[in-house]
């Protein structure tokens, strides 16, 4: 196509000045990270829109997209290999929204490490530091000044007793576990499926996943466990610790045979490329 394009990511910080051809903006987070993505009246200045909101599409002005991976046709499958239970990978992260697993993700943790700490390990991002989960009082600590920051993660942190730190590389950790609690940002999006679930299936770990209200639209229920059908962490931890070991290596064949169907070439990075070049050059 033979003309001038920008492409926008996320914060919508648009030069008016600056007027290409042609504007489109690819949505990849959720309202619960980035609300301003989703105030329809910045969205008048593009000409397409992608995103993954499922209720969004239209396919004339907003068109469909996921997030997209390069699909291996193997999994890890050595059982002696999983050194470890349970998992869960996620940085420390607020917001107001209603529909945010942020808080959910945390009583999880604190679940297991009340309960079962043995069998369950934390890594990310900002877990040894002092996050005010009230958003008034996260505004106020997020200007105030280092000095007083660190102050108040001295003497208000709670510690995370399972936390391990940060880590570098995802899979090389969840290779070594059975389970990941695999928690979305947000719940009940149609169509908001992300790495996290993803990146699971790559390193041969079965997602305990609560996010999309349309995942088996995409993903066959064989493949992951709902966190949605357990009452409680009580429950959910009963399942896990009582599974057989044939069929934990059917979840783990059944997530092979997934990434292996045409089921998940939505989710492919050459079918990504192929569709958004389409849409692009068959511009009107």
């Amino acid at each position: 196509m033979d003309c001038e394009v920008a492409i926008y990511y996320n914060y919508l910080k648009i030069n008016y000045n600056y007027k290409p051809v042609k504007k489109y903006l690819f949505m990849w987070e959720p309202i619960s990270v980035q609300p301003i993505l989703y105030d329809k009246s910045y969205h008048k200045h593009f000409d397409k829109i992608f995103t993954f909101a499922d209720d969004l599409v239209d396919n004339k002005k907003y068109f469909k997209i996921n997030y997209a991976y390069l699909i291996p046709n193997c999994i890890p499958k050595d059982l002696s290999k999983k050194e470890h239970f349970c998992v869960l990978i996620a940085g420390n992260k607020t917001s107001r929204n209603k529909l945010e697993l942020y808080s959910q993700r945390i009583k999880t943790i604190r679940w297991f490490e009340k309960n079962h700490i043995e069998s369950f390990d934390l890594y990310g991002i900002g877990w040894d530091k002092y996050i005010p989960h009230n958003y008034v009082m996260s505004g106020l600590y997020k200007k105030s000044p280092k000095w007083l920051r660190s102050l108040v993660d001295k003497f208000f942190n709670l510690p995370y007793k399972s936390y391990k730190g940060e880590i570098k590389y995802k899979y090389e950790v969840l290779v070594k576990y059975k389970f990941s609690i695999c928690y979305e940002n947000i719940r009940d999006i149609n169509g908001y499926i992300t790495e996290k679930i993803f990146h699971c299936f790559f390193a041969g770990c079965v997602p305990v996943y609560w996010g999309a209200s349309n995942i088996e639209k995409y993903i066959p229920s064989n493949c992951f466990i709902d966190r949605r059908k357990f009452q409680n962490h009580e429950s959910l931890y009963d399942y896990l610790i009582n599974m057989s070991e044939r069929e934990y290596i059917t979840y783990l064949d059944n997530i092979e045979n997934y990434l292996n169907s045409t089921k998940v070439s939505p989710f492919s990075a050459d079918v990504f490329v192929q569709d958004v070049i389409k849409k692009i050059l068959h511009e009107k």
